[in-house]
């Protein structure tokens, strides 16, 4: 008897954990997230979209493979190279879009990484930075333009010094309207040319440099040297850095 009622104990546990079960995933069912698209056909320029941007009004930016546009939830209003069209840019292939001291907008762009656009997201007003005309030495190859989470301009480039490549840090200075270099690397680093510039990090009150080497290794590095050396995929999210190996993630 005692087997008997433990039995149906367990039974009727069983049935009630189903109708739970069968009541919630009803409910998931019924409650499905409403989703709208927007193609060529409602007025994206171009398929390939490569930034997104919410401005402090709401309203959402666009970087394409062919303009930038803005987009009020109804209609798109399209920034071209276009000289007769009253909203310009300076490239048509957007890079990436980021909000800039609040009211601006960077636009870098992937076939011209020599200049960058701030435009003012309230009157549409572009201004364009032309680097190397803005305190970026000349002889220096610019590499990639980086808004930080705090909302800098960062611009790295790369050049040769006694033989060796040399990696700087650049900050612009929206108030004089240049740029000024923050951190170079030293002449002790081995560069190769297959390096790359991934991004700046702040660090407590200091700005570091993620590049990797030859060996596809990451670095963590400022103008007093190396810090560190990842072999494992290193990604910053959130003013952390985080490691992905096989064991997980860890930081």
């Amino acid at each position: 008897m005692y087997l008997q009622n433990k039995l149906l104990l367990a039974l009727k546990a069983g049935i009630l954990m189903m109708t739970i079960f069968v009541v919630c995933l009803l409910r998931a069912q019924n409650a499905a997230i409403p989703f709208r698209y927007f193609s060529l056909r409602e007025g994206l320029s171009d398929w390939t979209v490569t930034a997104l941007q919410k401005d402090p009004s709401g309203l959402l930016w666009i970087g394409t493979a062919h303009g930038l546009q803005r987009f009020d939830g109804y209609k798109y209003l399209t920034f071209s190279t276009n000289p007769s069209s009253p909203y310009l840019i300076s490239d048509h292939y957007v890079n990436s879009l980021k909000l800039f001291k609040d009211s601006l907008l960077v636009v870098a762009y992937s076939r011209n990484n020599e200049l960058f656009d701030l435009i003012d997201y309230r009157n549409f007003k572009k201004n364009t930075i032309i680097l190397k005309q803005r305190g970026i030495t000349p002889s220096e190859q610019v590499q990639t333009i980086r808004v930080d989470e705090e909302g800098n301009v960062l611009v790295f480039t790369q050049y040769k010094a006694e033989g060796r490549k040399m990696i700087s840090l650049y900050r612009f200075d929206v108030a004089k309207g240049r740029f000024y270099r923050i951190s170079s690397l030293p002449s002790s680093f081995q560069g190769e040319p297959s390096d790359q510039l991934f991004d700046a990090l702040k660090v407590g009150r200091e700005e570091w440099i993620l590049s990797n080497n030859k060996d596809s290794q990451l670095i963590l590095l400022n103008h007093r040297g190396i810090l560190k050396n990842f072999k494992h995929k290193i990604f910053w999210v959130q003013n952390c850095l985080w490691k992905l190996s096989v064991k997980g993630f860890r930081f």
